[in-house]
């Protein structure tokens, strides 16, 4: 079972299932749901939850594989695969823009994709008021982008510094990183992400920390410091 359950994800064989996707799926269904029962309790069929929902995953993932593509990470575009390259080698699976996964996904074009989706089931129920279904899809937002943030922390995709301000995270470095390894200057990192997402929707999943009174997290939200 220890071969199965890694540090990063459930591998069977050859292939990884990445506990980034999956919370990333969990995000998704705890958003519909929680969406779902605040229409119901504002007299809304809640079905169009489920339904904007399915009409929205496809461009949503689309959009995130396309916001990549044009604006990659930095260590892909330092690897030499960056936004040119993928663009001018569509068949490459390895490294073009159709190998998710080495790349990654954008939240923002996940956002734009998704609306886009909701916008194309909408024009299908246009008796429906779009715009109060859109602020019960925005409330939810927060709380699906607090989920997906914990995946980056099996993946140790971190960008930052060790930590000196308030909302920054820490957390254990893998072993093969030294003490002089070279660290972007960007802080507070993920972890403060996880923070404001979480007070904006009302939640607390073991995080003591606001975005509106800067009250740095808890000890239980991000780990140990780096080595």
């Amino acid at each position: 079972m220890a071969d199965i359950f890694g540090p990063q994800g459930i591998t069977i064989g050859s292939f990884t299932i990445y506990y980034y996707g999956i919370l990333i799926v969990i995000g998704i269904l705890v958003c519909a749901g929680v969406a779902s029962g605040m229409a119901k309790r504002a007299g809304k069929d809640p079905d169009h939850i489920w339904g904007g929902l399915t009409w929205a995953l496809i461009p949503a993932l689309i959009g995130a594989r396309l916001w990549f593509v044009l604006f990659p990470a930095e260590s892909v575009v330092a690897a030499g695969h960056g936004t040119y390259y993928m663009l001018t080698h569509p068949f490459d699976l390895e490294y073009g823009p159709f190998a998710i996964r080495y790349g990654g996904l954008g939240i923002w074009g996940a956002v734009i994709g998704g609306l886009f989706g909701i916008y194309l089931y909408w024009r299908r129920h246009r008796e429906e008021p779009l715009l109060e279904w859109l602020d019960i899809v925005i409330v939810v937002l927060p709380l699906g982008q607090a989920i997906g943030r914990w995946g980056t922390s099996s993946t140790t995709s971190f960008t930052a510094r060790p930590p000196t301000s308030p909302g920054a995270s820490r957390f254990h470095a893998p072993p093969a990183w030294s003490r002089t390894t070279t660290w972007p200057s960007t802080a507070p990192t993920r972890a403060s992400t996880r923070c404001s997402c979480t007070s904006r929707c009302g939640t607390s999943s073991r995080l003591a920390c606001s975005s509106t009174c800067g009250a740095p997290c808890a000890a239980g939200s991000g780990g140990a410091t780096s080595r």
